[in-house]
């Protein structure tokens, strides 16, 4: 399929002065839009075809380039896009099983990313995973890995999760998300894996893009 719109942050990435969102729900794509009107840069803002709930408290002004923690947690930090914080918080209900703590943020900028919040969230967290649905190549996960990389994090271990370099065939939103590994079940796999994390429970080997 041609148009999952999977694509797009990584060549706006590259354009000077651009601003790079996804709001994670009605609300904030409303305070998104009209916060942008006072940015004085060229903004792009990415929002799914899915249903959102509705907003009932007034719009807040959002300042430029700063995310939030939705969850607090010690052992792996989670930096989910967009609507994809619903599956990290399912995630983190998942590894808590395992005694696993996972703090989940929404960045809710990829370019500017919120640099200040990650840096000092660096300083008591060694294990990341990013989530996006979009290519890894060029998106949320690339712009961490570069600042990671800038910046001599050479101590943290990172996973990037998204939609690998393939074409998507068309079906529904549940089966593609079964298909490239993207839901909560397929994604803990993946993260006690990728970080050796001991647990009690048994699990499965899982092959990066099942």
């Amino acid at each position: 399929a041609t148009h999952h719109g999977i694509y797009e942050i990584s060549f706006l990435r590259t354009m000077p002065n651009m601003v790079i969102c996804q709001p994670r729900n009605g609300q904030l794509l409303r305070e998104l839009l009209s916060s942008s009107l006072h940015w004085r840069r060229p903004t792009a803002i990415r929002y799914p075809n899915m249903t959102t709930e509705e907003g009932t408290t007034s719009l807040q002004e959002r300042p430029l380039g700063k995310g939030e923690i939705l969850a607090e947690g010690s052992d792996v930090l989670i930096i989910a896009l967009g609507h994809q914080y619903l599956d990290a918080l399912a995630l983190r209900t998942l590894l808590l099983e395992h005694t696993i703590s996972a703090m989940v943020v929404d960045p809710i900028f990829i370019k500017p990313l919120d640099t200040d919040l990650l840096g000092r969230l660096l300083l008591t967290h060694n294990r990341i995973v990013t989530l996006e649905e979009h290519s890894l190549k060029g998106g949320l996960g690339s712009e961490v890995n570069e600042f990671l990389l800038a910046h001599n994090f050479d101590h943290v271990q990172v996973l990037n999760l998204g939609i690998p370099e393939t074409f998507i065939d068309q079906g529904s939103y549940k089966d593609l998300m079964q298909e490239i590994g993207l839901t909560p079940e397929k994604m803990l796999l993946r993260i006690l894996t990728h970080f050796s994390f001991n647990t009690k429970k048994s699990m499965q080997p899982v092959s990066n893009f099942s």
